[in-house]
């Protein structure tokens, strides 16, 4: 749930906003503190640069996965966690980023596209705004998240 408030604050007002998780799906989930922040950021600077009078401008490509796991580190969501599996233990990272699959490879290999055969068994990811990367081992697999 998301509120916001005028607040009385010396001769003028104060905007305040309240993000609230609701714990429902992926838009309120924990895992999406760091996209919803991320978010909020790049709103609220557009609204900010409105206010002054100037033009809007797309953020840079790499500016959404930056700000993201500024917060990942920030709302101490970056730490693994093991869980058991059949062929033993899984170390588990959970991202939630509605960011193009490519995208997100890129940035988590330092790669260009995912190579199917190489030496991590890839998946090539789909073509859709948003998916999950999930990691077993040494083998990704693209999960989607529809919205």
């Amino acid at each position: 749930m998301t509120l916001a408030q005028l607040v009385p604050d010396g001769s003028g007002c104060l905007l305040v906003f309240t993000h609230t998780l609701s714990d429902a799906g992926t838009w309120g989930d924990l895992p999406s503190a760091a996209r919803q922040a991320t978010g909020w950021d790049a709103c609220l600077g557009w609204l900010a640069t409105r206010l002054d009078g100037r033009e809007k401008q797309p953020m840079p490509p790499a500016w959404f996965l930056a700000t993201a796991e500024r917060y990942v580190e920030a709302f101490g969501l970056g730490e693994g966690e093991a869980r058991e599996d059949p062929e033993g233990f899984l170390l588990w990272f959970e991202r939630d980023l509605v960011q193009p699959p490519q995208r997100v490879w890129a940035a988590l290999t330092e790669s260009g596209e995912p190579v199917a055969g190489g030496a991590d068994r890839a998946v090539a990811p789909p073509l859709r705004r948003a998916a999950w990367l999930t990691g077993h081992g040494r083998r990704v697999q693209p999960r989607l998240v529809t919205s």
